[in-house]
């Protein structure tokens, strides 16, 4: 038993010695897209961080570091009675006389900014002396440092056509905190890159699949898709 484990540590050690770290600041552009029916668009933010790769060979590695990234969404929707759709004045007549019409706005805005941590396998493979291709995936962690949201909306109600009672109603504000929200955020990252000589460009998308919010199932919360360049340092062997 004890030759058993000091035959598994020396070939720990010497696999240890043979592997090579590598370190690999970058910076980019994404796009993130919120998941659902939110009516909204893909919007741009940025990616900073710093790679670390592990080489077990030649061709896998082991991938993680740590990246600053943002998501958030936007969205804004009009609503009223059933015949609202086809209406555009604050009331409506149903054939019978004029009746009670309620329009209401909303519109928020939310900028969350992370530090993420990846946990990636890596397998490249050389085109040619100086360039190589490689693929990743694996699962991430994140923890938010600050959320930034707005909103407004008004609120329209009409009893009757005749010149009766209203309502009208007008909110905005501003602010920071978690909003009910919470700070922590997994999910999956994928990328695809290529090396020339110590410059490196990854190609990547991380799906988000965490509780956004405290009352949230674990579902597809955001799409993002990166694109990042950087210069690799690579350390002893």
């Amino acid at each position: 038993m004890k030759k058993g484990i000091l035959f598994i540590l020396l070939m720990i050690s010497t696999g240890t010695l043979k592997a090579q770290w590598s370190v690999t600041p970058e910076a980019g552009m994404t796009a993130v897209k919120r998941a659902g029916n939110l009516n909204n668009d893909w919007r741009p933010a940025w990616k900073l961080g710093v790679g670390v790769e592990y080489d077990l060979n030649e061709r896998l590695s082991l991938k993680s570091g740590m990246y600053y990234t943002q998501r958030g969404y936007s969205l804004s929707y009009l609503y009223g009675p059933n015949y609202f759709p086809y209406h555009t004045a604050d009331y409506y007549y149903d054939g019978g006389g004029y009746n009670q019409a309620s329009i209401r706005y909303l519109s928020v805005k939310i900028n969350r900014r992370f530090l993420q941590v990846p946990f990636m396998g890596k397998y490249s493979w050389g085109l040619t002396e100086d360039v190589k291709v490689n693929i990743a995936a694996g699962p991430y962690i994140a923890c938010s440092t600050g959320d930034n949201w707005e909103w407004n909306s008004f609120t329209t109600i009409d009893h009757d056509g005749y010149g009766g009672s209203y309502l009208r109603e007008y909110h905005d504000g501003a602010g920071s905190g978690d909003g009910g929200t919470r700070s922590f955020d997994w999910g999956l990252s994928g990328s695809a890159g290529i090396e020339v000589k110590n410059w490196a460009a990854n190609w990547g998308y991380d799906l988000s699949l965490a509780k956004e919010a405290r009352w949230d199932d674990v579902r597809a919360n955001y799409h993002t898709i990166s694109l990042s360049v950087g210069y690799k340092f690579n350390a002893g062997k």
